[in-house]
């Protein structure tokens, strides 16, 4: 599995997983169904991280979930649209 650099001792796996200057996070279930993670004091969607990560830029677009399920956060699984395009 691949892992890469987000910020200060936070890496992110292709997967959507996230790990800590000691351990591995917990995601957290956001009303929509997605994960997100707190790191820092603010609050990160997974899907967008890895897409962010390990597909490219995200700004002003939006991320989507191929297969349709929301837990499924590997970066082969997403997709970024324009806005505009959605």
């Amino acid at each position: 599995m691949q892992w890469k650099h987000f910020i200060k001792d936070y890496f992110v796996s292709e997967a959507g997983d996230v790990a800590g200057p000691k351990k591995m996070l917990k995601p957290l279930a956001s009303p929509n169904k997605t994960f997100f993670y707190f790191i820092n004091g603010r609050g990160h969607q997974a899907h967008r991280l890895v897409a962010q990560l390990f597909i490219g830029d995200i700004v002003n677009k939006k991320v989507l979930h191929k297969d349709g399920n929301k837990k499924n956060n590997h970066y082969s699984n997403l997709i970024i649209k324009d806005i505009k395009g959605y």
